[in-house]
């Protein structure tokens, strides 16, 4: 990954920080703090208005409502987990030993990655929650990517961490999505994004992505990959019916996971 692209996705990223924390700003304004003309932060500001964060107006830009509303759902997400047993077992039968998987940071994927330690696997993350298993004994072998923590995602995100997956192969891919539909998986943040789909990348066997059924249908901000691209969905057993009859008839194979609480941390 170029320097210069990475540098652009930081600077995005940076840039969504700034309106949820003010609300709007001016051109002039973003491009003096981010040292760079105003053609380069007007390019910048289109790219956001088109993933709706904010509305330009001339001369600035201002946060969109329904960003906030979206980021305040984020921050207050409840503590129950994603039925997670039945894939537990799945993956279970589907990791021979010795197998590497990368598994995204995510709600669920914490308690799910606590019950795949008892396996004779490697885990590579960018979860930074899980450092606490690092403290007790496992079968597995857990890698961190390492990085910058995102806040409100817990996840190791920018140049370290895209390092650190470009070097490793991995036999499975594990993403856990806030957006699917018939034409892309999507994350809230454009830094996990750019992570994720490097992890796919960099993955020669099964891609898989787990979203829940509220989010079926629907689509976050920022694309990973075409869902073409993926070979496996998870998702629970309250999928639309008629959503769940279109993507059968796509090249997907759809594992319905029962709704029920069974792992907590």
């Amino acid at each position: 990954m170029k320097k210069s692209q990475g540098e652009l996705f930081k600077r995005r990223e940076q840039l969504i920080e700034i309106f949820h924390q003010k609300g709007e700003s001016t051109v002039a304004e973003l491009a003096s703090y981010f040292h760079v003309s105003e053609v380069t932060i007007r390019r910048d500001l289109l790219f956001l208005e088109k993933k709706k964060i904010i509305t330009r107006y001339y001369g600035g830009a201002k946060l969109q409502f329904s960003a906030i509303k979206e980021a305040t759902a984020d921050s207050s997400m409840g503590t129950e987990f994603f039925s997670l047993r039945s894939l537990v077992e799945h993956l279970r039968e589907k990791l021979p030993a010795q197998a590497k998987i990368f598994i995204s940071s995510g709600k669920h994927t914490q308690p799910l990655i606590k019950e795949l330690l008892e396996l004779e696997i490697t885990i590579i993350t960018n979860d930074a929650r899980c450092l606490l298993f690092t403290q007790q004994p496992t079968k597995a072998t857990i890698i961190f990517c390492g990085g910058e923590i995102e806040r409100g995602t817990d996840a190791f995100v920018g140049d370290f961490a895209l390092h650190t997956f470009n070097k490793i192969e991995a036999d499975f891919c594990l993403i856990e999505a806030r957006g699917f539909n018939s034409h892309e998986v999507t994350v809230a943040t454009l830094n996990e994004s750019l992570v994720y789909r490097t992890m796919l990348q960099r993955t020669k066997g099964e891609k898989m992505v787990l979203v829940t059924s509220e989010n079926i249908g629907k689509t976050s901000r920022f694309m990973v990959n075409h869902t073409l691209y993926f070979d496996t969905l998870y998702t629970d057993s309250g999928i639309d019916d008629a959503l769940l009859a279109t993507y059968k008839q796509q090249p997907i194979a759809i594992h319905l996971l029962p709704n029920e609480t069974n792992i907590k941390i």
